[in-house]
């Protein structure tokens, strides 16, 4: 057990709350409100980060704002923008210091004490320079109207106001320092035509709520009313947010050229569906890639391309077969060099080692058989097409090999 609370660790080694402990023993520091944004508190500390906007959303604060009373001691237009990060909430409160209304709006006009106060309706409300189709309605509060000695919690009743000044309501919510800023949702009846907010009344009834910041979040990049308004021909743009017009246009495939190939094809023109079967000559192999990639690497015989959006499925080459270099019993006693290399329809050519002597032609080409060789004292090579050579050994005799 620890000794002790306040430090990070509790008395049953539990992590309290705002702390962060690294390591192994642990190190514990308060992280909220040191001024650094780290990862694990985005969404938790107003102090460090601002007030967290998920992904997808857009946080629009108040550009304007009118109050039910208004004073030179408590302005309505301290709500306008983001709250300031170094406001914390307070609860169980006797009154509110001056200092509160250079951040927050309440009604400071009001006489004491308020256990005599009859019921009143206080309101304000949060105009927005962009109206949008509201996801949430976001409070930001600096007291939570608690009163010290009371234990009742304090509601506020919150409505939108959209473009045609129609009032939609969102209820009434419960307020406690636990949840704020309070993030109240908005769920829309999809039987119903969507709206612009343009703006959001607060009303509450309790002289000791004070507000600091009231923002309207909206799909960022989507709007559901412009979108619901494009014409037949029209679609929506999530870059311009709005309607643009658009057509929808065939996509035909390049002209397929594959060297060393033979090509058939199903159709003429090369519009989406269209294939091609596409056959190697011989002395080639097929190598089909997809996306960059080899997939595979084939003899034979043929593959079959498909034109899909405008491009072929597959990538395919003919390359020339690779003969390797001439094996040393196709010409006894001799040295081959092959500097054009030994694809097909290169040249090898090849010198007699001493003592051999050279007779006939003194080179040989890979390529197709043509005619078919025939070796005396060996096997033919799929890779010569002629061979007309002769070895002759002054000491066994000689020898000699001949088409």
């Amino acid at each position: 057990m620890n000794k002790l609370n306040g430090d990070g660790c509790s008395l049953f080694c539990k992590q309290e709350v705002s702390f962060n402990c690294i390591d192994e023993p642990s190190r514990c520091y308060f992280h909220d409100g040191d001024g650094v944004c780290e990862e694990f508190e985005q969404k938790t500390s107003i102090k460090d980060c601002g007030v967290y906007t998920p992904q997808g959303f857009l946080d629009q604060w108040a550009s304007n704002a009118s109050v039910s009373h208004q004073d030179h001691q408590c302005p309505g237009w301290v709500i306008i923008g983001q709250p300031a990060a170094s406001q914390v909430c307070r609860t169980k409160v006797i009154d509110l210091s001056e200092g509160i209304s250079q951040h927050a709006w309440y009604p400071c006009t009001i006489s004491y004490p308020y256990s005599q106060l009859a019921q009143t309706t206080f309101w304000l409300r949060a105009y927005f320079s962009q109206p949008m189709v509201a996801a949430a309605v976001i409070v930001h509060l600096v007291t939570d109207g608690t009163y010290y000695g009371d234990q009742r919690q304090e509601t506020i009743s919150v409505q939108l106001l959209d473009t045609k000044d129609q009032s939609h309501d969102l209820g009434l919510h419960v307020l406690s320092c636990r949840n704020n800023p309070l993030i109240i949702p908005v769920a829309h009846d999809l039987s119903q035509p969507f709206y612009h907010s343009q703006a959001v009344r607060v009303s509450f009834s309790s002289p000791l709520v004070a507000i600091s910041g009231v923002a309207l979040r909206s799909f960022d990049n989507f709007d559901p009313v412009t979108l619901s308004s494009c014409q037949r021909g029209e679609t929506y743009s999530s870059a311009e947010q709005s309607c643009v017009h658009f057509a929808c246009e065939a996509t035909d495939c390049p002209e397929l050229a594959v060297e060393n190939a033979s090509l058939n094809c199903s159709s003429s023109d090369r519009s989406h569906g269209a294939q091609c079967t596409v056959s190697c000559r011989t002395g080639y192999v097929l190598q089909i890639r997809r996306d960059d990639e080899l997939i595979k690497s084939q003899t034979g015989p043929r593959v079959t391309v498909t034109c899909t959006e405008g491009k072929w499925n597959k990538q395919v080459a003919c390359e020339p077969v690779d003969c390797g270099v001439p094996e040393q019993h196709h010409v006894y006693a001799a040295s081959f060099s092959c500097p054009e290399g030994t694809t097909f329809g290169s040249k090898c050519s090849f010198q007699c080692r001493y003592p051999a002597q050279l007779k006939g032609t003194e080179a040989l080409w890979l390529g197709l058989p043509r005619p078919r060789p025939r070796f005396l004292g060996g096997k033919s090579r799929g890779c010569f097409q002629a061979l007309r050579l002769g070895l002759k050994h002054p000491t066994l005799g000689g020898f000699y090999l001949g088409s």
